[in-house]
């Protein structure tokens, strides 16, 4: 990327690599001397040593091409706003129970013993609001990790935490390692690719679009930014940004959908054109609701619009049957003495 970086935007990038180059030995001394103070800290944990766990950090300085993506994505080309420019992963490895590995869950819970022990590394100052927790809330691909940030000596150095399990995917995809050892737990080999975003994929595959459109939609729906709302029962829904209310009862089910009325709000009716927001918790009334065409209008994602489309070609098929039986009835009784004349089956 840094190579094709240098060919494509040559000003760009001999102007940042210039910018870096001041600043390049504060970043390695902040990278090195964070490794030292983190794997001390680990490793004078009583409760790891305990876990038998293996652990693994490493530290790297932000690639040119992707700060620089950053910084154009994000529209701020000040470095001292980069979390990012440094930053340290902690791999952990759980030790084996009675001789056998344990599930892709296993070490889940050390990951946040570890993240309390990087929110109070001696030195360092933790930045709460740069917490991201996609272990509770993974990414649509997959992607399961702790990131949080720190300040060391006016640096921000952000640190991820994960399992081995998690790195796997993370750097060679959820096919590298779907079964992670715990395939004996699933009832079916079926069971391996039902995958919120795999099944997205699956469902958009069925639409009638060109592949330009189906990417833009992978990259917007699967691999945009995300929204993360509740139910009343708990259950979180995960969905793209920008998603409305009539997206979330479809998502929750077609026959919610269908059959919805109304939508409230954290406790308040809201329309169900209602934009969702982080933390919104969703009531969706049904019974007695029927879907209108505007409802199109409303659906920001393909899979409600495609369920959507669908219902309406149901209903218009629906007519157009009983249309033709209206039309058929109407002719034979319209026309049955000349039908009665030239039968030739006889009628008492």
């Amino acid at each position: 990327e840094d190579i094709a970086f240098m060919y494509l935007y040559p000003e760009e990038y001999k102007l940042l690599k210039q910018r870096l180059h001041q600043r390049q030995s504060q970043f390695e001394d902040t990278l090195n001397e964070s490794i030292t103070v983190l794997n001390r800290t680990l490793k004078n944990d009583p409760t790891l040593r305990g876990q038998d766990v293996g652990i693994e950090v490493v530290g790297r300085t932000k690639e040119l091409y992707s700060l620089w993506h950053k910084m154009e994505v994000k529209h701020d080309k000040n470095l001292d706003n980069i979390s990012d420019l440094v930053a340290l992963r902690v791999i952990l490895t759980p030790g084996k129970t009675g001789g056998q590995d344990q599930g892709a869950d296993s070490g889940v819970w050390l990951c946040y013993h570890v993240l309390g022990l990087v929110q109070h590394l001696p030195g360092f100052q933790p930045m709460p609001t740069k917490v991201k927790d996609y272990i509770s809330f993974p990414k649509p691909n997959g992607y399961q990790s702790l990131h949080t940030a720190l300040i060391y000596k006016g640096q921000s150095v952000e640190v991820q935490i994960r399992t081995s399990y998690m790195h796997q995917v993370a750097e060679y995809g959820m096919a590298s390692h779907w079964s992670y050892k715990d395939e004996k737990k699933r009832p079916s080999s079926m069971g391996l690719y039902n995958t919120p975003w795999l099944s997205s994929i699956k469902e958009w595959q069925q639409d009638m679009v060109c592949s330009r459109d189906f990417v833009d939609c992978v990259r917007r729906e699967l691999l945009g930014k995300r929204v993360f709302v509740f139910l009343r029962n708990g259950k979180i829904l995960n969905l793209a940004r920008g998603a409305t209310a009539v997206d979330a009862a479809f998502q929750i089910h077609t026959e919610v959908g269908l059959s919805m009325h109304g939508v409230e709000i954290n406790g308040k009716p809201v329309p169900i054109s209602y934009e969702l927001k982080n933390g919104d918790v969703v009531s969706i009334l049904t019974g007695g609701g029927k879907p209108t065409t505007e409802w199109m209008r409303f659906a920001k994602s393909r899979s409600t619009r495609s369920k959507l489309r669908a219902y309406f070609r149901s209903k218009q098929n629906e007519s157009f049957r009983k249309s033709g039986e209206m039309l058929f009835f109407d002719y034979l009784h319209n026309h049955q003495d000349e039908i009665l004349q030239s039968s030739y089956l006889e009628f008492s």
